[in-house]
């Protein structure tokens, strides 16, 4: 975890990331990035309210099963500050990854999501080169 902060104290970015690459055979065919960005209103240090942070944990713990080695998808960064907190996630298959995130989430209250996917295999690539540089 990284924890940024401004030289004043006003502003903070927690970033959390994946530090080694994902002990996964098949790497290189999740080649579908997906960012999942959740907006909220700024408080005095740029972090989310209680209750909206309470509705994070309630996300994370509904799309757990997305982010670990399925065999369809892992998360790679978590980044909360300035406003959002975004998850970024390489899938073998988009449409997978959100029938099951859509399945997952069809119980819970609608949440201010927006979702982009890249099928770039160059970004791809870029974020196993972050995988890399950050084994010790």
């Amino acid at each position: 975890m990284v924890d940024v902060k401004s030289d004043d104290g006003g502003k903070r970015l927690v970033i959390r990331i994946r530090k080694n690459k994902p002990p996964i055979p098949d790497i290189k065919k999740y080649k579908t990035c997906i960012e999942i960005k959740w907006d909220y209103s700024l408080q005095a240090a740029g972090m989310p309210d209680e209750k909206t942070s309470s509705a994070y944990k309630c996300f994370e713990e509904a799309i757990d099963e997305l982010c670990w080695y399925n065999n369809l998808s892992f998360n790679v960064r978590i980044t909360t500050g300035m406003g959002a907190r975004v998850w970024v996630f390489y899938t073998k298959s988009y449409k997978e990854f959100i029938k099951i995130l859509n399945r997952k989430l069809e119980e819970l209250p609608t949440y201010p999501l927006n979702i982009w996917k890249y099928n770039n295999a160059a970004l791809a690539s870029f974020f196993l080169v972050v995988f890399v540089l950050f084994q010790f």
